[in-house]
C-alpha cells in the first residue's frame, strides 16, 4: 500500500471512530471501509436491473461480452453487445471499447473517458468540448467482493436500469 492509500485510509477510519464514538451510527461508512480498494479487479456484466418507479423490478440476462478492469484509479472495457437483425440473422452490433480514469465518492462512480472505438470515440470528440479531451459520466454503484451494480441516471418517473457483473477472478 502507498503513503497516499495509508493516509487516506487512516483518516476515514479516524471519521468511523468518531461517528462511532457520537452515536451516530452509519451502516453505509461501516460497509464502505470494508470494501474500499474492491472495485479493483475483473468484472463480467452478468444482467440488466430494471427499474420503475425508482424500485428494481426484473433481472434480464446480458446477452453479448461486456468486460471491464479497475486498477488503481484506471479503467479499460471492452463490449460488445448481441443484437441480431431480424431480415438477415446476423449480430449487428460492432462493440466498443472504452479507457479512462476513474474515482469513487460514497456511492457514486465518477468517470473520465478518454479513449474509446467506435461510435464512442466519435461521441468522446464531438461531446468533450473545445476545453477538455474527454467525457465525465457518473453512476450510483453497490459492489462489495463479488458484485458490482452500477445504476444508469433514472428517467423523471423513475424508470431505467442498472449493469450488475460478477468478479472474474
Amino acid at each position: 500500500m502507498d503513503s497516499e492509500t495509508f493516509h487516506k485510509l487512516k483518516k476515514f477510519k479516524n471519521q468511523i471512530d468518531l461517528i462511532v464514538k457520537s452515536g451516530k451510527h452509519s451502516h453505509y461508512v461501516l460497509e464502505q471501509f470494508d470494501t474500499i480498494g474492491a472495485l479493483e479487479g475483473s468484472w463480467l456484466r452478468k444482467g440488466t436491473i430494471n427499474y420503475k418507479e425508482g424500485r428494481p423490478l426484473d433481472t434480464i440476462e446480458f446477452k453479448g461480452v461486456f468486460f471491464e478492469v479497475y486498477t488503481k484509479g484506471s479503467y479499460s472495457l471492452l463490449m460488445n453487445e448481441i443484437k441480431i437483425d431480424s431480415v438477415t440473422g446476423e449480430d449487428v452490433d460492432k462493440g466498443i471499447s472504452e479507457a479512462g480514469f476513474y474515482t469513487i465518492d460514497r456511492n457514486k462512480l465518477k468517470k473520465k473517458v478518454y479513449y474509446g472505438t467506435g461510435w464512442l470515440g466519435e461521441g468522446i470528440d464531438e461531446w468533450s468540448g473545445p476545453d477538455k479531451d474527454y467525457i465525465e459520466v457518473e453512476f450510483k454503484i453497490d459492489y462489495g467482493k463479488n458484485h458490482l451494480s452500477k445504476l444508469m441516471p433514472l428517467d423523471s418517473l423513475g424508470n431505467g436500469f442498472a449493469e450488475y457483473y460478477t468478479r472474474v477472478d
